[in-house]
Order: structure tokens, then C-alpha cells, then sequence
């Protein structure tokens, strides 16, 4: 029959082991409630800045070390399928996720990179009306999991008038203390696609916005646009 000293000495080990799990676990969860920098100050300006014009082109896709893409999140995008897709492909962009549709007006997302869960680092919501480039939703570039990146829910209106379409975007806000997976609140954005009287050419416009409190703190209100690979 074993000793009592040897099962002590078996139990204190064991006690020791799940201990050190424990502090393991603690850290991670420390390190994915670390609290993110606000980037969607834009959407609380008012009024609304203007960064779009009529007769714009499609913006580069900033330029990333094709040695730091995990091929894996490569593989996630979504193969060039429209003429908008194309567009974006020929300006470095990758497209993402879903896109939306309707009374000729398309919302594409793609991304010029990735984070380490193949989240969309870097990425745009780009507006095309019959095919032509008309704009984006945010005056710069949106990186999952921060303020002001733009959500899931994309909602196309029709025609308001003539032959101006209106549109919706949520995006995710984020304070100081939020922790990175559930911000405290959500920012909807309307938009206009007008068409510019001088030179006929569809330019997207953001005509207002509305933020509200999450229903419930710690649970995650905006999907992102895309998720990588589970």
C-alpha cells in the first residue's frame, strides 16, 4: 500500500499543476478583454463629414507583406464573382463575406489583410451604383474588433427620390474599458447614393446617424462582416 507521504506529495503536484492551468487561463482571458483604441470618432461628428465625390476611383488597397497572410485566411475570401468584384480585385482589394443588392445599387466588403483569427484587418465597404464605383461608408479603413468598424447589418432602402437610393450600416462603438469582444454600443449610419447633377456620375453621401446602448453589457452586439475560419 502506497504511503500517505507519496499520495500528499501526488496530490500537492497535482494541486500545483491545476494551479499554474488556472493563472494560464486568467492571463489569456486578461489578454482578450484588453480594452481597444477608439477609431469611429467620424460617426459622432456632426454633421456627418463628406470624404466621397462624384467621378472617384476605387482607393489602392494598402500594400501588406504577402509573407505575413496565413494562407489559411487566403483561402476564406470569396472568389471575384461581379463586375464590382473585378473592379476591386484590379485595386489590390480582397473580397470578403456576403455582399448586398438591390434597385442597382451593390455593397461589397473586402479586406487588404487579416488578423491572426483571419478577422478583416484593414478592410472597406466600397458602394457601386450600375456598376460604377460611387464610394465607401467610412472615411478610412475598418479593422475588426475596434471602434467604429462596420457591422453586418447592411440594410438597402430603394429610392427616396428620382433616382437617389438610401442605405443603412451598423458599426460597433467601443469605449476605452470595452473589453474586444462586445462593445457597448451601435451606431447606425444612413446613406444616400446620389447622383451628382454636373456630371451625372452616383456618389455615396452619409445623411445621419443613431447610437444606442447594447441591450446587454458583455455580449456581443455586431456581427463582424466576415469571420475568418473556425
Amino acid at each position: 500500500m502506497r504511503s500517505r507521504k507519496i499520495v500528499a506529495r501526488e496530490y500537492s503536484v497535482a494541486v500545483q499543476r491545476a494551479l499554474a492551468s488556472l493563472a494560464f487561463v486568467l492571463v489569456a482571458t486578461c489578454a482578450m478583454w484588453s480594452p481597444v483604441a477608439a477609431d469611429g470618432a467620424w460617426i459622432d461628428a456632426k454633421p456627418l463629414p463628406t470624404w466621397n465625390a462624384p467621378g472617384g476611383s476605387i482607393p489602392t488597397a494598402p500594400t501588406i507583406d504577402p509573407a505575413r497572410l496565413d494562407p489559411r485566411c487566403v483561402d476564406s475570401t470569396r472568389p471575384p464573382e461581379t463586375l464590382e468584384d473585378d473592379q476591386l480585385v484590379q485595386a489590390g482589394w480582397r473580397p470578403v463575406g456576403q455582399y448586398w443588392s438591390g434597385w442597382n445599387t451593390r455593397i461589397i466588403v473586402a479586406t487588404s489583410g487579416f488578423d491572426g483569427m483571419c478577422r478583416p484587418y484593414g478592410y472597406q465597404a466600397f458602394v457601386f451604383s450600375h456598376e460604377v464605383f460611387a464610394g465607401m461608408v467610412s472615411p478610412t479603413t475598418m479593422d475588426a474588433r475596434t471602434d467604429g468598424a462596420a457591422g453586418a447589418s447592411v440594410s438597402i432602402f430603394g429610392q427616396r427620390s428620382g433616382q437617389s437610393v438610401n442605405f443603412s450600416v451598423s458599426f460597433a462603438r467601443y469605449t476605452s474599458s470595452d473589453p474586444l469582444c462586445c462593445p457597448s454600443s451601435t451606431s447606425i449610419v444612413n446613406y444616400v447614393v446620389d447622383i451628382d447633377p454636373d456630371t451625372g456620375e452616383p456618389v455615396v453621401v452619409a445623411t445621419g446617424a443613431m447610437t444606442t446602448q447594447n441591450a446587454m453589457q458583455g455580449t456581443p452586439a455586431v456581427a463582424a462582416l466576415t469571420a475568418g475560419p473556425r
